[in-house]
């Protein structure tokens, strides 16, 4: 949230110069958007009107943008830089084009990660995880309002892959952006707590080399009017050049950067000593054994009283190993997330229910298949995390039958529902769905203490047992009773136990009279049932 405070504007402020390049490159992309819809609309997927109303916000708030930061209106606010304004701002103009188009929805979907890129290396953690959320949010907006109003234009299954893919993706950049200005602001104050240090050990050469030396960490300077430059003895060791050769600069030190690197190092150190602006910037350099390793460089101004830059310092850091560390770890992760969506992949092609539990007993994968077995919903996403209790209760919900011995007792039948399941014998027990189908229960204890098992259907098994019971028991009537009416009432029960009915009857046709008589007839001892028969 912003606060607004009083604060004198300052045209020659240095930061203030910094925010207006910002300010500018945010435009500069603000005109790219601008061009896209204009190719969206040359393409027919934006309509003309929604074309014009783009646009003008866009424009409309380039103009309120640069006003607000050319009188120096920002610097009355907690956060100079406007971030999260401008950030809102291009946001809400592109769900609104997003809206409006007739299709290509993923050139907007892009503009909508470039803002949040933009915001990566502005905003906390916290604030880019709540920013994340709100374009998820802003999004699900969307597909709902072109769902109400606009279907002929949705590709629903498609919008919402897009909506899932960016659930996931967007906490990762916010908590590696977080991450990112987290280590920004502790590499400042680690060279702020080193240049306080360097100074308090100017008269001892030796001792700073020892530090320096211990710490992995050379220094340097720059006299950008004598043309002059000074290394620390780790500073050579780091670069991997004699000490006893002159200080390399310009030209001679471009030679040593990784010529991959020279064009970055050019466009970003370059300006920065150039304006006397402070840097901070990885690059690799070639040792002249033709090792390469990756360097950290800092670089403050010191600025005299009339405001001109009189000598450069900065410091050095070899982090060739942590660069390394972080692309194992992100192939890991990498290596990690596909083994996951493998895993997904697999379990859903089982025709079996599939769920998988934690040691406290929460559901923490499934298949399609199980939560349209157990609950009313379709994906694990919507049953993520319930409890095996409360899954047990939803089935219940759906008309899940309980066993006679437990009839008219609903917590007795889930707790037995749930000792069964945490403690698994040899053989799988079966459960009777309110739709009727009976479902095989096997299940085994994970070495984490978790459970998995496999629910698999088997009404059809259980049909045919019953149809071979019942003949056998209507054959086994039939041969000892006399005639078939002496074995009707019997048939009619066996057949009514043997499938859950709780009546039955046998009618015959009254020939004389044309009417159809009841012969037989026989229902469970209710109340109720007698009063239907």
């Amino acid at each position: 949230m912003l606060t607004i405070r009083d604060s004198p504007v300052d045209h020659d402020d240095p930061r203030q110069a910094l925010r207006m390049r910002r300010y500018f490159m945010a435009a500069g992309t603000s005109l790219l958007a601008i061009g896209l819809m204009f190719a969206s609309y040359l393409l027919g997927f934006l309509p003309r009107a929604a074309f014009y109303q783009s646009a003008s916000l866009v424009l409309l708030a380039v103009f309120v943008f640069y006003i607000v930061f050319r009188s120096g209106l920002n610097l009355r606010f907690s956060d100079p830089n406007l971030a999260v304004a401008q950030m809102s701002a291009a946001t809400l103009v592109t769900l609104f084009t997003m809206y409006a188009s007739n299709g290509a929805r993923a050139v907007f979907l892009v503009l909508l990660l470039m803002i949040f890129l933009f915001s990566v290396l502005q905003l906390t953690t916290g604030a880019l995880l709540v920013y994340a959320a709100c374009i998820l949010a802003g999004y699900g907006a969307v597909i709902g309002l072109l769902w109400r109003f606009k279907p002929q234009s949705l590709d629903l299954p498609l919008e919402l892959m897009r909506l899932l893919t960016l659930a996931l993706t967007l906490p990762w950049f916010a908590l590696m952006g977080g991450l990112i200005s987290g280590l920004r602001k502790s590499l400042r104050q680690s060279n702020n707590e080193l240049q306080g240090v360097l100074q308090r050990v100017q008269e001892s050469e030796s001792s700073l080399a020892q530090a320096q030396h211990i710490a992995g960490l050379g220094s340097w300077t720059f006299d950008p009017v004598r043309r002059s430059a000074t290394w620390s003895l780790e500073t050579y060791r780091l670069l991997g050049i004699d000490h006893a050769r002159p200080v390399l600069i310009g030209e001679q030190f471009l030679r040593l950067v990784h010529p991959q690197d020279q064009r970055h190092y050019n466009e970003l150190i370059g300006p920065a000593v150039r304006d006397g602006r402070s840097f901070d910037d990885q690059f690799r350099i070639v040792r002249p054994t033709g090792e390469i390793r990756c360097l950290h460089a800092l670089g403050q101004p010191v600025v005299n009283a009339e405001g001109h830059t009189t000598l450069w310092r900065g410091t050095l850091m070899d982090i060739t190993e942590r660069k390394a560390q972080e692309e194992r770890l992100t192939l890991a992760r990498d290596q990690a997330t596909t083994a996951r969506a493998d895993l997904v992949d697999a379990i859903e092609s089982l025709t079996d229910a599939f769920g998988l539990f934690d040691a406290d007993d929460r559901l923490v994968l499934c298949n399609r298949n199980f939560a349209q077995t157990f609950t009313a919903f379709d994906r694990f996403e919507d049953i993520a995390g319930m409890r095996f209790e409360d899954l047990v209760r939803s089935s219940l919900a759906l008309g899940e039958v309980i066993e006679p011995a437990f009839q008219g007792n609903v917590e007795a039948w889930v707790t037995e529902r749930i000792r069964r399941h945490r403690n698994p014998g040899p053989e799988p027990h079966l459960v009777l769905l309110g739709d009727g189908r009976w479902i095989e229960v096997s299940e085994q204890h994970t070495r984490s203490g978790g459970m998995v098992g496999v629910r698999r259907d088997i009404s059809g098994q259980k049909r045919n047992e019953q149809r071979q019971a019942m003949e056998y028991t209507v054959t086994r009537l039939l041969a000892e009773s006399g005639t078939l009416r002496d074995a009707m009432p019997k048939i009619i029960q066996a057949v009514c136990e043997t499938l859950g009915w709780d009546c039955g009857a046998c009618w015959v046709c009254d020939k004389q009279d044309q009417l159809l008589r009841c012969a037989e007839s026989w229902s469970v001892a209710s109340p109720e049932v007698r009063e239907f028969v």
